[in-house]
């Protein structure tokens, strides 16, 4: 579901919604950074899922003892490092570009492991207790587009 970039998220969606239709096939979503989280579970500190979200941002989510303990976050890297002082000690990053930001951090270990059983245990986990509802799934966007930017930009807001 997200997040990630607009695009792909939005092809991602209509074509598994596209599939599910089509074959009756139970369909869930799940975050992008519950996944890159869910490996780690058992770490003995905080595990920080993080996603260049580009333009100086990041996506990210906190987690201790395999649940979130943030929100969905899209932050700047100052922002994001401040809300590592406030954890446990421990900190391990995880995702695609974790080793990227964990650079000169000291202290932070950083893995960009990624393991699609996650995905599958993810959303067997969501199906065990919400069911399906495809009509239902949207997009996890965590700020707006370039083009409602722009359209705000138009209308003066």
């Amino acid at each position: 579901m997200g997040p990630g970039s607009f695009t792909g998220i939005r092809i991602g969606l209509a074509t598994a919604k596209g599939i599910a239709f089509a074959t009756g096939c139970p369909l869930v979503g799940v975050s992008t950074l519950d996944v890159l989280a869910l490996p780690w579970a058992c770490f003995a500190g905080d595990v920080w899922s993080v996603i260049d979200a580009r333009k100086g941002r990041w996506y990210a989510a906190g987690y201790r003892e395999g649940r979130r303990v943030t929100e969905y976050l899209d932050l700047a890297p100052d922002d994001l490092r401040a809300r590592f002082a406030a954890g446990t000690g421990r900190i391990l990053l995880a995702g695609p570009d974790a080793p990227r930001f964990a650079e000169g951090l000291p202290g932070i270990s950083a893995t960009d492991l990624f393991d699609p059983a996650a995905v599958l245990k993810a959303g067997r986990d969501r199906f065990a207790s919400e069911g399906a509802n495809p009509q239902s799934l949207k997009p996890l966007y965590l700020r707006q587009s370039e083009a409602e930017i722009e359209a705000g930009r138009r209308d003066g807001r």
